[in-house]
């Protein structure tokens, strides 16, 4: 077992380098050398818990080089409970048509979704699930967007929005409720009118915003931690969710593959916005297919599957949806 494991370590080290020059990090000496250690101790923990539960983890990621406090820095959503009221006039469906699966990835053979984006160091999980799911509604919707072709602009929430709408704080954080609210008040430019650099930047005055692309009526709210039918059908039937999570694990920090569970997540303190853009079953084990914004190398190529019974992780806690997502 000690050869072993000195034999990945000695793997792992050596491609410390690679990790450095894929996300392209400038370290100081001693820096470089702090940075080192943690990817080691890092790896001392993927050695050890990768597989369990059927779980993978790996350091292919951008956060392999932070310990979990520095990377729980990073996870600043401000969680706002939702409206539940909303639940019972939106999700009272009859019908019986909802799938077993849904992946709007490959939905009539055709794929909604774009690849997913990466926010770096700034805390703008919530901009990135928003304009994600909608991205994924204005392609449902409109046959002439095309995927990666059309994506609204993550900077404008994390700009705009920025102190104008309670909770809403740029890089350090806001809520979905804030986020949507902007949107449905002022609509959204495209991401190429308005490109996200990695910080808060300066809001055009409102008489100099870009052209708007987008314009969305009626957002809902429930909590499903009761009920994953409802919320399978709020997928299904509005083109996905968004919804917050726990994901302060460093199994979720690391992970690479397969359905997420770890027991010690929380249904109730949820620090990360996330869009969910489907669900199936894999083993008898029920999940959700979740669109993150930490780039394609992390997870499976920027999705993480998800345990989708018993609300693992909170998923289903705080879930919002859009009635009308249509052209300005």
């Amino acid at each position: 077992m000690l050869i072993l494991f000195c034999l990945i370590f000695l793997s792992y080290s050596l491609t410390f380098e690679n990790w450095v020059n894929r996300y392209n990090k400038q370290f100081t000496t001693a820096e470089l050398l702090r940075r080192r250690a943690i990817y080691v101790d890092n790896l001392n923990y993927v050695v050890e818990h990768s597989g369990i539960n059927g779980v993978q983890l790996s350091l292919d990621g951008p956060y392999a080089t932070l310990t979990n406090e520095e990377y729980k820095s990073l996870l600043r959503l401000q969680s706002v409970s939702p409206n539940t009221q909303s639940k019972k006039k939106t999700v009272d469906y009859q019908d019986d048509d909802v799938p077993t699966s849904f992946d709007l990835r490959n939905y009539n053979h055709k794929n909604y979704v774009n690849t997913p984006g990466d926010q770096g160091n700034c805390g703008s999980c919530y901009s990135f699930a928003i304009t994600a799911y909608l991205d994924t509604n204005m392609l449902l919707n409109y046959d002439e967007y095309t995927v990666n072709s059309f994506r609204l602009s993550t900077a404008e929430i994390i700009s705009c929005a920025n102190n104008n709408y309670k909770d809403c704080h740029g890089c350090d954080g806001g809520s979905l409720s804030c986020g949507l609210q902007y949107v449905k008040n002022k609509g959204l430019c495209l991401e190429e009118q308005f490109k996200f650099c990695g910080k808060d930047n300066n809001c055009p005055s409102a008489n100099n915003l870009p052209e708007r692309a987008t314009e969305i009526d009626g957002i809902e709210s429930a909590s499903f931690s009761m009920d994953l039918e409802g919320h399978k059908r709020i997928i299904y039937k509005h083109g996905g969710s968004l919804t917050a999570m726990d994901s302060s694990r460093m199994s979720y920090q690391l992970y690479a593959g397969g359905i997420y569970q770890d027991s010690r997540c929380s249904q109730i303190a949820l620090n990360h916005a996330v869009n969910i853009v489907g669900y199936g079953v894999e083993n008898y084990i029920p999940y959700f297919i979740v669109k993150n914004s930490y780039g394609s190398n992390w997870g499976e190529m920027g999705y993480i599957r998800v345990r989708a019974d018993n609300n693992m992780c909170g998923l289903s806690t705080n879930v919002y949806w859009v009635d009308k997502v249509k052209k300005a």
